[in-house]
């Protein structure tokens, strides 16, 4: 009777990891297909010109604001349908540091673009699992196993070889004259790359100190104080009057920026969901690879040939995911039977 209890619990315990992929399976495509509609609008809303003056929306702090206050909105929202138990006790400073630090990468971020090639820009953010993996080593004590490092290795150099298709090759006049520059431009993104491998370990952390806060309590008040902390630098770059103006003489753009709002408050959902109950890393791959699938479903569609380097591109990558994904749930069925993981 007691081998059949515990048979049956590792069954269970087997079915939960069963069930811990599929919803991570379902998080995956949900971000893949929302930061997929995010990207084309985003691109219309920036790129497509209004009236006469063929003017174009600017206001990338704007922008943000309202992005933040969406996300905030929707995970109140939602919070408050499908929560109904009260709100666990949960710490605002806390919150307040994953925001900061969220907010301060995604600046960083954006300002390396004005000093570095576009290409440089591109292979650190294949390399974005890398900060998250060592941020938690350090922030958190986290330990990975050798394999999980060689995971992230291989999906990350997978990734960078197969977007170089996509962009301009490394010239000598790309770098001619421009050192300062191309310096600062490095150390932003390298700070960028710190900053979001911080924000990762911090949320990690917020969930092991204050277990009962839920993805969308994450959700909502770290967009509640990243729409605080935009808005100072909106107000100081280009202020309200000026985007609002713009956005009633031009409703296109306001419905635009409305559902590129929308799809990251979507995409969000489902971000923190997997941050909460799988892990930083876990998300850091999924939006990392989100890029190289991207990339090869448009190849496949159009009939594009690939290049040596993008077929290396691809093992690198479906044997660090198939690898990681394998070792995820080998170790949830050795851990119901008591075995050593890898």
């Amino acid at each position: 009777a007691r081998q059949c209890a515990a048979w049956r619990s590792i069954a269970a315990m087997g079915a939960q990891a069963a069930g811990s992929l599929h919803s991570l399976a379902i998080c995956t495509g949900s971000i893949y297909l929302a930061y997929f509609l995010y990207g084309i609008l985003q691109e219309r809303l920036v790129k497509q010109e209004h009236g006469p003056n063929r003017e174009r929306f600017t206001f990338t702090a704007f922008m943000l604001v309202v992005q933040c206050a969406v996300n905030a909105v929707v995970a109140f929202l939602v919070r408050l349908i499908t929560q109904r138990a009260k709100t666990a006790p949960q710490s605002l400073l806390e919150h307040s540091k994953c925001a900061a630090s969220y907010v301060t990468a995604m600046y960083m971020s954006n300002r390396s673009l004005n000093y570095i090639p576009y290409p440089l820009a591109v292979l650190a953010k294949s390399c974005k699992m890398i900060p998250v993996m060592l941020m938690g080593v350090l922030i958190r004590k986290q330990r990975y196993s050798t394999v999980e490092y060689l995971c992230v290795g291989a999906m990350s150099l997978g990734t960078a070889a197969f977007a170089l298709r996509k962009i301009p090759s490394f010239s000598a006049d790309a770098f001619s004259g421009v050192d300062t520059a191309v310096l600062i431009g490095i150390l932003l993104n390298i700070t960028s790359l710190v900053f979001d491998g911080t924000t990762g370990a911090l949320q990690g952390r917020l969930s092991e100190v204050y277990p009962g806060a839920t993805s969308l309590d994450y959700m909502m008040f770290q967009n509640a104080f990243a729409f605080l902390f935009v808005s100072v630098v909106a107000f100081f770059s280009t202020g309200f009057l000026e985007p609002l103006s713009f956005l009633a003489a031009y409703p296109q753009a306001s419905l635009d920026l409305l559902l590129f709002s929308l799809c990251s408050a979507m995409g969000q959902i489902a971000i923190f969901y997997v941050v909460r109950h799988h892990s930083a890393l876990a998300c850091s791959t999924i939006t990392t690879t989100r890029k190289f699938f991207t990339i090869l479903f448009s190849i496949l569609w159009f009939g594009h040939d690939l290049l040596p380097l993008q077929y290396v591109g691809i093992v690198l990558v479906f044997a660090g995911l198939g690898t990681n994904i394998y070792v995820k749930y080998a170790r949830s069925r050795n851990t119901a039977s008591g075995k050593k993981t890898l």
